[in-house]
């Protein structure tokens, strides 16, 4: 069948670029190895978060804490909604999961979950899902996003409104369809679909006489 002359031949085209869920290169910490082997050889970081066990080689990218191998299979256990570990040196590493690394750190965690009456030895789902952890998590991203602003302030569109821009390209936009042409006889509203005008006032006919107005129709009988 033909498609009416007003419509578009197709009214949902697919965008020529779409948008993808993958990191670009740029966005890749080509320096991940060097500069986590350098955070790592502080103090409290050449220490397990969890467990106190020497030399982590293991990380919670979403709370910046280094922790050990047997650890990090028990973050794996409280899902990724939770916490996303990376191995320090065999994962390819994001700039935003570095940074967070660089403004967190154990000592920093530690600190932020203390003060806010997180007591020690804690059962890890606990640790890692009351209220002072949800909260350290958003204070850290407001720390990784004030950071990445600032990076990306030299004459470049900033970090949050870069992110608005891509999300934006992810919502549904309706497609524009040309008005169809109006009839004679018809108003706009009618070509639309609404109901069609009443004349407020219609001059009666003789008997038996048919009277048209616009698309009305009225005819007297005796």
């Amino acid at each position: 069948p033909t498609l009416p002359a007003f419509l578009p031949t197709n009214p949902f085209p697919l965008p020529t670029n779409p948008p993808t869920m993958a990191p670009a290169a740029t966005e890749i910490a080509t320096d991940a190895a060097a500069v986590l082997k350098k955070l790592r050889s502080a103090r409290d970081n050449r220490l397990c978060f969890d467990c106190a066990s020497a030399n982590p080689t293991w990380a919670s990218s979403k709370f910046g804490v280094y922790v050990c191998l047997d650890c990090s299979g028990r973050h794996r256990a409280l899902g990724t909604h939770v916490t996303f570990v990376r191995s320090l040196f065999m994962d390819t590493w994001s700039k935003r999961d570095l940074k967070r690394m660089e403004l967190g750190g154990n000592a920093a965690a530690r600190d932020f979950l203390r003060a806010h009456g997180l007591r020690d030895g804690v059962p890890l789902d606990e640790k890692y899902t009351c209220r002072a952890a949800v909260a350290y998590k958003a204070h850290l991203e407001r720390l990784v996003d004030g950071a990445l602003e600032a990076e990306w302030g030299d004459g470049k569109k900033g970090f949050v409104d870069e992110m608005r821009t891509v999300a934006s390209q992810f919502s549904p936009k309706s497609p524009t369809v040309p008005a169809p042409p109006v009839s004679p006889g018809f108003s706009v509203g009618e070509a639309r679909g609404a109901m069609p005008l009443i004349p407020e006032k219609v001059a009666l006919p003789a008997n038996g006489q048919t009277v048209t107005t616009g698309t009305t129709s009225v005819v007297r009988k005796h």
